[in-house]
């Protein structure tokens, strides 16, 4: 019987552990998804009037901030699967 309420406990504390991590990183998801926003937004401004290196290299950040974006959105999915 102890030995149930122990797990039972840790349990708990894991559940509180993991619904604390997930709500900064939910937090952090929602920053990165208004900055990806406003590169999307800052791209489409200078696409009609930038040079073919300066469009390359808002390519690049946006490329770079995309990836990271979905690094995350991997690891919020992976950690809903566990709950």
């Amino acid at each position: 019987m102890k030995s149930e309420i122990e797990n039972i406990n840790k349990d708990i504390n894991e559940y509180n552990n993991l619904n604390k991590t997930f709500e900064v990183l939910s937090k952090e998801v929602q920053n990165l998804e208004g900055e990806l926003a406003d590169y999307n937004l800052a791209g489409d401004k200078y696409r009609s009037s930038m040079r073919a290196e300066d469009i390359e290299s808002v390519y690049n950040h946006i490329r770079v901030f995309y990836f990271e974006f979905i690094f995350l959105k991997i690891i919020k999915e992976n950690f809903l699967s566990k709950i």
